[in-house]
């Protein structure tokens, strides 16, 4: 292995991606960064050596899998770390890439196993893991017995708590949600909602955090993120974890029942996600990585400070809780850190408005259009070399 790696970190647009560079750049290595149209964020963050922008892994897979190749031939790249769901086209393709670059992310059966809500819950459940009582909706959803209770609705594919339905009890469904096995019915569990975020090699655990999203924009994604011990959650990643020898980021929702104390896992993403945050910038994530060995460090409570001045500053003021709302804010620490890297939201943001008006989207799945996958099928794709490479630096 080379004294000094080039490692690719994809989706630039990602405060995660921002998070890996840190800690690719401060444990000594060469930081490329990569997206699809989007990316100022990191673009500004000056830890990259070149950044390139790639044609979309949702819209053009042939085509990103064969930038991706020419950039590993050309920069002689070591590393490839995927942050978002990208990783599926990534994982689909990856026989395609030079062997010479090692791909942080497990098989494509794997990840979507653990992606597709009820297959990761019927997984979680083989291993004795608690589960909500989950069944897929169709005709036979549309039942008194669930008609009776207060109850989930959500796409099998989904991210950041988009189009998830809370029904009350007696409420009628939504006539727009399809019955043909796509969307889940799911028993809700009032209770402590938890996150959890791992970094795993060959079904080892090497960093784990869990963490609280103290506030959420839309009762989707949190905002504000504060370490939590949780010994029983670990235990509980670990045996999943070690069940698929698993290799990559893996992530779980969990719900602690209020009356019960009964942990159950909600859902799992196979990606990077926001527990990331609260490691030190040290470069210590990535030499475990590197050194396949475990990694623990004192956690810190992170937010996107704009958010809470904003959102979180005006539900505290609605619902009389602006003490509470202080005393976070003197806990938490920017995920961002910079304030030129704003210039790098504000202009992503751009994008994304713009592509939600084009496309008719709600802002933030416009966010995630460019790379997220709900199950499609991928082209054929058996060699790489005849494929036309739309490659663009900035």
């Amino acid at each position: 292995m080379p004294a000094t790696l080039k490692v690719l970190i994809l989706s630039a647009r990602a405060p995660v991606a921002l998070d890996w560079a840190r800690q690719v750049a401060a444990a000594g290595h060469t930081v490329y960064l990569a997206d699809y149209g989007a990316g100022a964020l990191g673009g500004c963050s000056a830890l990259a050596a070149d950044f390139f922008n790639l044609p979309a892994p949702a819209q053009a897979p042939e085509a990103f899998i064969a930038s991706l190749a020419a950039l590993i031939a050309q920069h002689q790249l070591d590393w490839i770390i995927p942050t978002c769901e990208e990783i599926f086209c990534l994982a689909h393709y990856r026989h395609l890439l030079p062997a010479s670059c090692q791909i942080f992310c497990d098989d494509f059966d794997t990840l979507h196993l653990l992606h597709h809500k009820q297959r990761l819950l019927l997984q979680a459940a083989s291993l004795g893991t608690d589960t909500p009582h989950s069944e897929y909706f169709d005709e036979h959803g549309l039942s008194d017995v669930w008609r009776s209770q207060k109850r989930v609705l959500k796409p099998v594919y989904s991210r950041f708590g988009h189009q998830t339905h809370i029904l009350d009890a007696g409420a009628d469904w939504p006539n727009h949600i399809p019955r043909d096995g796509t969307w889940l019915q799911q028993t809700y569990i009032t209770g402590r909602e938890i996150c959890s975020y791992s970094i795993a090699h060959s079904g080892r655990i090497l960093t784990h955090v869990n963490y609280l999203g103290r506030y959420r924009y839309k009762n989707g994604a949190s905002y504000y993120f504060e370490p939590l011990e949780h010994e029983h959650i670990r235990a509980q990643v670990a045996k999943l974890v070690q069940a698929l020898n698993f290799t990559g980021q893996i992530a779980f929702d969990w719900i602690e029942e209020d009356l019960t104390g009964r942990l159950c896992v909600l859902e799992c993403n196979p990606r990077a996600t926001s527990g990331l945050h609260l490691l030190p910038h040290d470069g210590g994530v990535f030499q475990a990585l590197l050194q396949q060995q475990p990694y623990q460090a004192p956690l810190t409570t992170k937010m996107f400070a704009a958010m809470m001045l904003s959102d979180g500053l005006k539900h505290a003021w609605q619902q009389g809780l602006l003490a509470t709302w202080w005393q976070d804010w003197r806990r938490g620490t920017d995920v961002l850190g910079q304030l030129r890297l704003y210039r790098g939201v504000l202009q992503d943001s751009w994008v994304f408005y713009r592509l939600s008006k084009r496309l008719q989207l709600p802002l933030e799945a416009a966010t995630s259009h460019a790379f997220e996958w709900n199950g499609q099928t991928w082209p054929k794709l058996h060699d790489v070399n005849n494929i036309g490479v739309l490659r663009g630096e900035r």
